[in-house]
């Protein structure tokens, strides 16, 4: 027996001090390692035992695992990058995730780049290799920094649980950038989504298909059973409250504890979809070699080796054909084809209606008001000359 099985046993008896039972062991364990379970886990162990002195724990779950989950010390031994040992723990953080309570290493759900605990892993050598040494059996992601691990989404994984046994994992990397133009593009229409963008009322604090495919499956539970299982939440939420025994019935009943992911994803024929978009900056990664030697005789340490073939050679790279620029500059390129339209033209017709209405409406009453003082001005000339002629007339008649 493991001195990781005793310790639960004794964690279990402490907190459960009647007659031990494996069945409740056995369903506490697929607490623990959800992906462990199958459907009907939960009525095959518990059924029979309902209002006994051994029936399996009803509430508290989530207290529970945190409470039997192992401790990074316990788990990883030794950590190294290239000739560069590292304190293992001090990067390696815990979440609770799907797959159960798991420690990333630079995750953005976690942690971020500008914390203490984001590992600097930068390095010159073309090929580096990160070795991780364990003394229990565990299973191993690569994964990008915004993603979670998930059983039901293909991923690159491997698993070392024989006492003695060492893993050469192999890798190849493609990067993915993106310019600066392609933020300007809704999300539907560019494919994807940034991790900055999450989606309402998701427990995640970055977006990622994999973070995406689990806050659905979490709500189609809350709409069946009006809960969610708690390894679905790194923490515990009001408005989706963990399920206890009865939920975690009710999920087996609807076949909605873990559930296929390809009947979540947007078949016409399927009424349940997860609109889940990839993540705009996952890179592309790939299994390149695994191998493991000979079981070292003697040895109950695990390890694993982990490394790129080669320094990314090639990216992909994501950009906008058309932005709101583009945009208004083909709307004036159609405008001036086909109605001689242009910005001078336009400049001209706001022109035409207010300066020039202006100026046009001032110069017409300037004009209007010399025409009345000329008009003036000519008749008095008139009754001037009329008086003038009167008087002449009136001096040649007294003559």
């Amino acid at each position: 027996m493991t001195k990781l099985i005793k310790q639960w046993h004794i964690a279990i008896e402490t907190s459960y001090p009647e007659e031990y039972d494996y069945d409740i062991e056995i369903f506490v364990l697929k607490l623990i390692f959800p992906h462990e379970y199958n459907t009907g886990n939960a009525r095959a162990h518990c059924f029979d035992k309902e209002g006994t002195d051994a029936e399996c724990p009803h509430t508290g779950h989530r207290a529970l695992t945190e409470k039997l989950h192992q401790n990074c010390t316990n788990v990883l031994l030794e950590c190294s990058l290239g000739s560069r040992a590292f304190n293992c723990c001090h990067y390696f953080r815990p979440i609770l995730t799907p797959y159960g309570y798991c420690f990333l290493l630079n995750s953005m759900q976690n942690n971020h780049p500008d914390s203490q605990y984001w590992f600097p892993n930068v390095v010159e050598d073309n090929h580096v290799t990160m070795r991780l040494l364990t003394e229990v059996a565990v299973e191993v992601f690569v994964i990008n920094k915004e993603d979670i691990p998930y059983a039901n989404l293909a991923g690159i994984t491997t698993k070392v649980a024989t006492p003695g046994k060492h893993t050469d994992f192999q890798l190849s990397l493609q990067e993915m950038v993106n310019d600066m133009d392609v933020r300007e593009v809704s999300p539907e229409h560019r494919g994807c989504r940034f991790p900055e963008e999450v989606i309402p009322h998701s427990s995640f604090r970055f977006y990622s298909f994999s973070t995406c495919i689990v806050d659905c499956i979490g709500a189609l539970q809350m709409k069946y059973c009006n809960c969610t299982m708690f390894n679905l939440m790194p923490t515990a939420r009001k408005d989706r409250p963990d399920c206890d025994y009865n939920g975690f019935l009710c999920l087996e009943k609807e076949t909605k504890v873990a559930p296929d992911i390809k009947m979540l994803l947007p078949w016409p024929e399927n009424n349940e979809t997860c609109d889940c978009l990839p993540s705009c900056t996952e890179h592309d990664l790939r299994t390149v070699s695994e191998y493991s030697p000979r079981n070292r005789k003697g040895d109950k340490r695990r390890s694993v080796a982990i490394s790129l073939v080669d320094r990314p050679t090639e990216r992909y790279r994501r950009q906008a054909l058309r932005t709101r620029l583009d945009v208004v500059v083909t709307i004036g390129g159609i405008l001036g084809l086909f109605l001689g339209a242009s910005i001078l033209s336009l400049i001209e017709f706001i022109y035409y209606f207010t300066i020039r209405f202006y100026n046009n409406t001032r110069m017409a009453k300037n004009s209007n008001s010399v025409q009345r003082a000329v008009k003036a001005q000519g008749d008095g000339n008139k009754i001037q000359a009329k008086t003038a002629i009167q008087v002449i007339l009136m001096l040649l008649s007294r003559s």
